[in-house]
């Protein structure tokens, strides 16, 4: 593996911690993973990241160029009617080191009822939702879900901060298998940032995700440093959202 590593990056790590164990494996039961049919337009996209979740707009942009979100469509027959109706979703997209979608995430775009969330049939959720920074960055920040990353890095733009200036991953939950991919084929990372929900299991998870992390030899000894960080409120994203409400006037 360093040789590896040598000739395809140029860069050869003294104490590399060793191939998690949880990396991807063939699973013959896993149903075929297919992408979700793309819309031919994207306007749902961008009304519910940008003016219903408050996300750059920009941002945004950047990661539907880079096919990491985009808008699905689906098209069915009416109970009773048959009449053909479509139901639109947000897909969030997560690539093997190949850059081969592995993973998908879908999230409704309906601002009323209950929200609809759901994995897309046959992802494998050890790869990861990424917000990239710039190339060759040196931190990395997890979160619980990909809004949460996007919200983040919105924030750290719109204060004035290089919001390029790390990566920005989501686990799709709480697990430590996605980080654990991510930091294997990211060995110049050295700063991991732990930004789980502000609620009892995002800092149980937190915990729980340090802990296999120093397990694993991601730790000052190896020249890495774990943070934790919480959202004033439950999540990212509502912080993100608070600090765009304007006060009412009296």
């Amino acid at each position: 593996p360093e040789a590896v590593n040598h000739l395809t990056v140029g860069y050869v790590t003294a104490q590399r911690p060793p191939v998690p164990s949880c990396l991807p494996k063939s699973n013959p039961e896993l149903k075929p993973f297919e992408l979700p049919e793309k819309s031919p337009t994207f306007k749902r996209l961008f009304a519910y990241l940008c003016a219903t979740r408050n996300l750059d707009v920009e941002i945004v942009q950047e990661l539907v160029a880079q096919h990491r979100i985009y808008e699905s469509v689906r098209r069915y027959p009416a109970p009773g009617t048959g009449e053909l109706r479509e139901a639109h979703n947000i897909v969030f997209v997560g690539f093997d080191e190949a850059g081969n979608p592995k993973s998908a995430f879908q999230r409704g775009t309906n601002t009323y009822g209950a929200a609809f969330k759901r994995d897309v049939a046959g992802s494998d959720k050890t790869y990861p939702f990424c917000c990239p920074g710039r190339e060759g960055v040196t931190a990395v920040s997890a979160f619980e879900a990909s809004i949460d990353a996007i919200s983040h890095a919105t924030s750290a733009k719109r204060s004035g901060r290089d919001w390029r200036d790390q990566d920005r991953i989501a686990l799709g939950g709480i697990s430590v298998s996605p980080l654990l991919y991510y930091l294997h084929y990211h060995p110049h990372v050295k700063l991991i940032n732990l930004c789980l929900d502000n609620d009892t299991a995002g800092q149980t998870g937190n915990n729980r995700l340090a802990a296999t992390l120093a397990k694993k030899g991601y730790t000052a000894k190896n020249g890495y440093r774990v943070t934790v960080s919480f959202p004033k409120l439950k999540d990212w994203n509502e912080d993100l959202v608070r600090s765009c409400q304007r006060p009412r006037p009296d």
